[in-house]
């Protein structure tokens, strides 16, 4: 005797609605999408380019490149040009990750970053730590550390 074929189709319908029901249950939709917060650093960076472009003599000429990679939620990479004058501060966006051009990289993390910027972090402590990695030139690294220190954070 065959079953009949619209009970298993409405059987199967029910069953599989449930299974839907069970799954969305256990798994929501996401939320809308909600773009990463701005690391604080930014406006730093933003503010130091126009300091630069005000005042040339704070930096002077043919002091160096500095690339910061700065981590956070959303990673992000600044150069510093001071081998001209006034300095350009610009974001770098890039695909040349591995390939730091300037004359030191800093690698930080953006709240450890604003700790040294506001001077609750000196930048050889950090470095001492491990909170801050330098590659390149150490020395032309450390003449920048008065700079950054000096220019206020906005």
């Amino acid at each position: 005797m065959m079953p009949d074929l619209d009970v298993f189709a409405r059987y199967l319908r029910e069953e599989a609605n449930a299974l839907e029901a069970a799954i969305q249950e256990a798994f929501p939709a996401p939320r809308e999408y909600e773009p990463a917060p701005e690391l604080e650093s930014t406006p730093f960076f933003e503010h130091l380019g126009k300091v630069l472009q005000q005042d040339p003599s704070l930096a002077p000429e043919g002091s160096g490149v500095f690339v910061f990679r700065v981590g956070g939620a959303t990673p992000k990479r600044w150069v510093i040009n001071l081998n001209q004058s006034p300095g350009i501060v610009a974001e770098d966006n890039t695909d040349t990750h591995d390939k730091d051009l300037g004359d030191a990289t800093f690698a930080i993390r953006d709240d450890h970053l604003m700790k040294v910027l506001r001077g609750e972090l000196g930048m050889q402590i950090a470095f001492m730590q491990g909170k801050l990695k330098v590659k390149g030139d150490v020395g032309k690294a450390l003449k920048l550390a008065p700079l950054l220190q000096n220019v206020p954070v906005p």
